[in-house]
């Protein structure tokens, strides 16, 4: 379980590093603003970016879990992770609270990549079981 832990932590602060870079590269190439306005500090937008990806996959152990429903797992991983996301989000000033349009942009991005990610988790399980079944499948043909 630890292994797994780990895993997904690390798993979460790569996604969000690489996100947190290809935002600042697009932010740069747009011309959509001054960089300094969006990244107060590198550095604290830099370790706040992988908080909030270690906060949203470590979220995701709550799918180990056999006995809660789909749709609860999914609640509990929303919450935490948007929770750690606001709370970290809010501190290192990466989102002001004095742009509405900024808080809803940046919830749809993040519910955006939320879906990517499900979706790709959901194919990758898919796919296994497909696999899986095929083998049972040829194991009870050769019997």
């Amino acid at each position: 379980m630890v292994k797994l832990i780990i895993r997904y932590i690390l798993f979460g602060v790569a996604v969000s590093s690489v996100l947190f870079l290809m935002l600042g590269i697009g932010f740069d190439v747009s011309g959509a603003g001054e960089l300094e306005d969006f990244f107060i500090s590198y550095t604290a937008g830099a370790l706040g970016s992988m908080v909030i990806g270690a906060g949203f996959s470590i979220s995701t152990i709550v799918y180990e879990f056999d006995r809660l429903a789909l749709w609860l797992k999914i609640i509990i991983n929303v919450l935490v992770g948007f929770g750690i996301f606001f709370l970290v989000a809010f501190r290192i000033g990466l989102i002001a609270v004095l742009a509405p349009s900024w808080v809803i942009a940046i919830v749809i991005f993040n519910i955006i990549v939320f879906i990517a990610i499900s979706v790709g988790y959901y194919l990758l399980s898919a796919r296994e079981a497909r696999s899986i079944n095929e083998k049972l499948k040829e194991l009870e043909t050769e019997n």
